[in-house]
């Protein structure tokens, strides 16, 4: 990307104008989102199932047959709305924009702060709640252990990652580096998925992801997928 301007400068002068967005509706000044985005807000949002494509099936027919249709019943479905009266009319109006949630917000950001700057969550009285349990806690680019007894930063926890995509793999590799056997990763997203196969051979323990809805939840054994994978 430091060379686009030189290698691709069509690609570069494209993205000066604006090319690496989409603006959907022409009410909302701040309406433009990324063009991957813009496919999880269209296409994908008009078929979405509980659970994502991993929450109906795992089955590669399945899931193929779900994606060459999708396009297809995504514009029927929005065909049917406006037919039904239940389309947006495209009036901006959202609910994170109302008062009431503007100062409900503000109220909590002030409460996390002070929370953080003061520290509280290290103080004894509020460690002994975790038992026999280790907690670990990223605040910015630090990483704390926190116990029953005691508390401390964890150097090699310490990253400058800001996604906790990629901060998850990290810990589970901690994990298994301190002696644990199965690390379980939760999370519903496609690319946590993809990540967890790519990397899950370099993490010495059985890892696991659950996700699904709460009425169909599931363990997918990323080891294992992973093995088959590879044949």
């Amino acid at each position: 990307m430091s060379r686009l301007e030189v290698d691709h400068p069509a690609v570069h002068a494209h993205f000066v104008k604006g090319g690496f967005s989409v603006q959907l509706g022409g009410n909302n000044p701040f309406g433009k989102i990324p063009v991957d985005q813009t496919i999880e807000e269209t296409v994908n949002k008009d078929t979405q199932t509980a659970g994502g494509t991993k929450g109906f099936s795992l089955k590669t027919g399945a899931v193929t047959r779900y994606y060459l249709t999708s396009e297809n019943r995504s514009q029927y479905l929005r065909q049917l709305r406006n037919m039904t009266g239940n389309e947006s009319t495209g009036c901006f109006s959202h609910h994170d924009l109302q008062k009431p949630r503007i100062e409900k917000y503000r109220a909590d950001v002030n409460a996390f702060v002070e929370l953080m700057e003061k520290s509280w969550w290290k103080l004894p009285e509020y460690r002994i709640k975790l038992q026999d349990k280790q907690l670990f806690a990223t605040c910015g680019e630090t990483c704390y252990r926190l116990k029953k007894k005691d508390w401390k930063v964890v150097e090699e926890l310490k990253s400058s990652h800001e996604e906790a995509d990629t901060r998850m793999l990290l810990h589970a590799n901690h994990a298994s580096q301190n002696g644990y056997k199965t690390t379980v990763i939760v999370s519903e997203d496609t690319d946590v998925m993809i990540l967890c196969l790519g990397h899950c051979k370099e993490i010495n323990c059985a890892m696991y992801l659950k996700c699904g809805t709460h009425n169909r939840t599931r363990y997918i054994n990323m080891s294992s997928l992973a093995e088959l994978h590879e044949r």
